[in-house]
């Protein structure tokens, strides 16, 4: 297995506000997760609704979706019946160029609400496939040992990737299969978050992003993305 850790936070190029080119082929990847346990909000891309009432814990995935252009993004607190009207919470400008491959996790980041960006490929870096599995931290908890183990997990795990710190992220190459992937204090294996049981599949990355304030709402948010070549 291919193991990286790689820095997450990504500052975004700031651009004016337009629409994306239409005659540009799809092919950026965008996950947006939500991670302000309590926060009822709505998602807004260039003055249109792309989610209303979008809670806690929930992901919104644009596989290969989005053509090369510029994109304003911005979420605002849920209004009944006014989708996109309530109070900005939090809001970025961006250009892709269509070859991105991004994890965006809304949460607290120095204390006010915030992006923190995953870029899949600088985790991953170049492998052989035929599966990845990617862990992201971005809860409050503190720096983790990552674990990606079979389901067959031995007595004494060692860790794939110790001491990941909030805002980075731990990846791995894997044979498709049964993989259970947790987060514990650095030195321990006992789960502080997780322990998620997944299957892989052949072309696609496993994502497991850490999301919470305290112990008590820590989880991880699951999804697929494609593995592109």
């Amino acid at each position: 297995r291919n193991l990286l850790i790689a820095s997450a936070t990504m500052a975004l190029a700031a651009s004016a506000m337009g629409a994306p080119a239409a005659a540009a082929p799809a092919g950026a990847t965008l996950a947006i997760v939500h991670g302000i346990p309590g926060a009822l909000v709505d998602v807004c891309v260039n003055g249109g609704v792309l989610r209303t009432d979008f809670r806690y814990g929930q992901k919104i995935v644009l596989d290969d979706a989005l053509p090369a252009g510029r994109y304003k993004v911005v979420v605002k607190a849920a209004k009944n019946a006014k989708p996109c009207q309530g109070d900005t919470i939090l809001k970025v400008k961006t250009t892709l160029d269509g070859t991105e491959n991004l994890t965006a996790v809304a949460g607290f980041v120095k204390g006010a609400p915030g992006l923190r960006f995953f870029d899949h490929d600088a985790v991953l870096g170049a492998g052989p496939g035929p599966s990845a599995i990617i862990a992201a931290h971005a809860s409050r908890a503190g720096k983790v040992d990552v674990f990606i183990a079979s389901v067959v997990v031995p007595t004494a795990p060692t860790p794939t990737v110790p001491g990941v710190s909030r805002g980075s992220a731990a990846g791995a190459y894997v044979p498709a299969g049964q993989w259970s992937v947790w987060a514990a204090a650095p030195g321990t294996i006992k789960p502080i978050i997780g322990p998620n049981y997944k299957a892989t599949k052949a072309g696609k990355i496993n994502h497991y992003v850490a999301v919470g304030t305290d112990p008590s709402n820590y989880r991880f948010v699951f999804f697929r993305t494609a593995l592109d070549d």
